[in-house]
């Protein structure tokens, strides 16, 4: 083989090399990634769909556990909104009636003062 044709073919051997080694760096990173995500998901992470244990997180369980947190969430989300307004109605409801009660004790008290008046006119008249 000439020399400078092996030269050629080992530089390109040693550039897939190299890119190899990066991409296995890539996957091993966003692996990590997942693998805490799974962790930070709890023992759900590690159940194999027959029921049994593994040791590590089920990487591709991962994904469908996530979908299932994120649907709990919006649905626990519209149910504190929902609830949210209904505190509100119920506040301005509560609000609506001490207003009642304060007109009722006012007219109350301008009644018994009405009262009070004729009551002392009723005195004075033979």
């Amino acid at each position: 083989m000439d020399a400078t044709l092996a030269e050629a073919v080992a530089k390109r051997i040693a550039t897939w090399m190299d890119e190899s080694a990066r991409t296995q760096q890539d996957c091993n990173y966003y692996r990590g990634l997942v693998v805490r995500c799974g962790n930070a998901l709890g023992e759900v992470a590690h159940i194999c769909d027959s029921g049994s244990r593994s040791e590590d997180v089920l990487c591709a369980k991962v994904p469908e556990l996530v979908e299932a947190l994120s649907n709990e969430f919006s649905r626990l989300d519209a149910m504190w909104q929902g609830l949210a307004k209904e505190r509100d109605a119920l506040k301005a409801k509560v609000e609506e009636l001490e207003t009642q009660h304060k007109d009722c004790l006012e007219q109350k008290e301008a009644l018994r003062e009405r009262a009070e008046t004729l009551e002392l006119g009723y005195r004075g008249f033979p």
